[in-house]
């Protein structure tokens, strides 16, 4: 129809009144949302928190998560307050609580009140979003919930969780059933998959396991807390389980401990053992480095198939066992350091700390790289039962036994705390079926055999070099601590320190000539000058000194060349001016 002049009053008016009747969007998309439980029962459109940031009451502000979730923001501010329920995530958002100790996300107050997703029941569940969640509290308990999760993530989802806590994600009373899970991402198999970045997040109080990855999920898990319930016979509780792809770091994992041991109050003993980290078949690569493992069974336990395939890399850890624990256990096997049948090229154990466990390594594979750890401390150092593809530069100093060869195999160079090899007074022992041709010893290396008298040489110990003479360069000893003392005619400076890449620098002060002595010291470990390094060692008189005349007297013939040229110049400087006088003299006369 063609609109005219006079017609067009009316469509507008039209227009007008569909606009005034058409009801207001109940919720705002995009930007930022606010919730606080303390407005439950606000009326719709109002303000309902005047001078505050929201403006109406389910627009930009909803006493529920799940509500202000729904109008699908960017952001979502919580106030301090215990929001009970299920919330689902679908879309991307942040989340931001006041602070894991006043915003609590609660477990729904009957099984009922859980939507199951992938066979699990989460408490937060991430379903294909990306979402960010930090400053809260994810907690339980609840009773007859199977598959308990407090933070699921599935559907190809994604969640970055900070400075919060997931805590109670059990049965109450606490049981033995096979459940209870803080962090998962992913299904088993894979046929779902998640990402999680966990950063500063304590996760504790759990029932089965602190944090899962599914095959082909994926964590990043950095400056984070996973605390088990320590000493309890009820059920073999593990901090993290990893089969996806994974980097965990600077995080603490402690007191995940299967108490099978009669003398504690209700037990009876038995064989399970619970784990700090248990890496099986992972679909991508894993790093664990710079975490400290306490206060558990099974610091790592590590499992593969053989071939090729994602690389396991386990640097710089430090582990703490239980082999002092009063509680013990009655078979003697209570306490592990690294457990592998890690059967997969590129199996690298680098650099970590083992001490106070039943055993420090337990090596089933034949491809793990071992090298630079140092186990000190255990009751047996390491257990083989096949040689490593590198067994080396480890520290293997005051275990009860250093290396048990449960089959025929073989190592080295290692350093065993004295200079003649395993076995050898001061050194840590090896059983008949590990042999070691060749170890590290302690060498103090000097660049010339003598020092004059009031001055200075430079040398350094080290443990780089084998029994044999041969410099070994594949890798280095861990940090090891180097003490140096002189006879009365040479003193070193400083007197002692910690060595970095196997080795430890010092000067050598000449203080009287004659020949003298210098020594270094590591473990039960002596290096000496006279040595291999120099057959004698001689403090050299220093040569006489001429008169102090505050003048550099090695230079004097030179200073006196000067001293007589410049003599020669002022005289010739003289001579002339004196005859330029007399030529004016004479001219004023008019002699000239």
């Amino acid at each position: 129809m063609r609109t005219t002049r006079a017609a067009l009053p009316a469509v507008v008016s039209a227009a007008l009144l569909g606009i005034l009747l058409t009801p207001a969007p109940a919720f705002a998309a995009g930007g930022t949302v606010y919730v606080d439980d303390d407005w439950a029962g606000a009326t719709a459109g109002s303000d309902p928190d005047g001078a505050g940031p929201a403006t109406s009451f389910g627009t930009d502000a909803f006493a529920t998560v799940t509500d202000a979730v729904a109008a699908a923001p960017d952001r979502i501010e919580l106030a301090s307050g215990d929001y009970v329920g299920q919330l689902v995530i679908p879309t991307d958002v942040a989340i931001v609580g006041a602070g894991q100790g006043s915003t609590f996300l609660t477990a729904p107050p009957t099984p009922a009140g859980y939507t199951t997703f992938w066979g699990q029941n989460g408490i937060v569940v991430v379903d294909g979003a990306d979402v960010v969640l930090s400053g809260v509290t994810i907690r339980g308990p609840q009773n007859g919930v199977p598959f308990m999760v407090g933070a699921l993530v599935g559907g190809g989802g994604s969640l970055e969780l900070s400075a919060s806590t997931v805590r109670g994600i059990r049965d109450d009373p606490f049981s033995g059933a096979q459940r209870g899970v803080g962090v998962v991402a992913g299904i088993s198999g894979g046929s779902t998959t998640g990402s999680v970045t966990l950063r500063d997040v304590l996760i504790t109080d759990f029932q089965k396991l602190g944090v899962v990855i599914r095959q082909n999920s994926s964590a990043l898990i950095e400056d984070t807390v996973i605390e088990g319930r320590g000493a309890q016979c009820i059920n073999a509780a593990n901090g993290i389980q990893l089969q996806g792809t994974a980097t965990v770091r600077r995080t603490r994992v402690s007191d995940n401990r299967y108490a099978d041991a009669p003398s504690t109050p209700g037990c009876s003993g038995g064989l399970a053992e619970a784990v700090g980290i248990r890496v099986s078949w992972p679909t991508g690569p894993v790093l664990l480095e710079d975490n400290v493992i306490t206060g558990t069974e099974v610091a790592f336990s590590l499992s593969s198939d053989p071939g090729p395939g994602p690389v396991l890399t386990i640097r710089r850890n430090q582990v703490v066992g239980l082999e002092d624990d009063p509680i013990g256990n009655p078979l003697g096997d209570a306490s592990w350091g690294i457990v592998s049948d890690w059967a997969r090229d590129g199996g690298e154990f680098l650099d970590n700390t083992i001490s106070r466990t039943r055993y420090g390594l337990l090596l089933n594979g034949a491809a793990e790289i071992v090298s630079g750890n140092s186990l000190r401390g255990n009751a047996t150092g390491a257990q083989l039962y096949a040689t490593p593809a590198r067994f080396a530069a480890n520290t293997i100093v005051g275990n009860t036994v250093g290396v048990e060869g449960a089959a025929v195999t073989s190592g080295g160079p290692n350093w065993w705390g004295c200079d003649d090899g395993p076995g050898a007074p001061g050194c840590d022992t090896a059983t008949p079926d590990y042999t070691e041709a060749d170890w590290l010893v302690l060498r103090l290396e000097l660049p010339a055999c003598t020092v004059t008298a009031g001055q200075t040489i430079p040398a350094q110990a080290t443990l780089t070099t084998t029994a044999s003479g041969v410099e070994y360069t594949d890798d280095t000893v861990p940090s090891t601590t180097v003490s140096f003392t002189g006879d009365a005619r040479v003193s070193p400076t400083p007197a002692g320190g910690v060595t970095t890449d196997g080795r430890l620098a010092v000067l050598l002060r000449g203080l009287q000539a004659g020949s003298a002595q210098a020594e270094a010291h590591a473990d039960n470990g002596i290096a000496t000058v006279p040595g291999p390094a120099c057959a004698a060692f001689t403090v050299l008189a220093a040569a006489p000194l001429l008169p102090d005349t505050g003048a550099d007297t090695a230079g004097a013939p030179w200073a006196l060349g000067t001293v007589v040229a410049g003599i020669a110049l002022v005289i010739a400087a003289g001579l002339i001016r004196a005859r330029d006088r007399r030529l004016r003299r004479d001219y004023a006369r008019g002699d000239g």
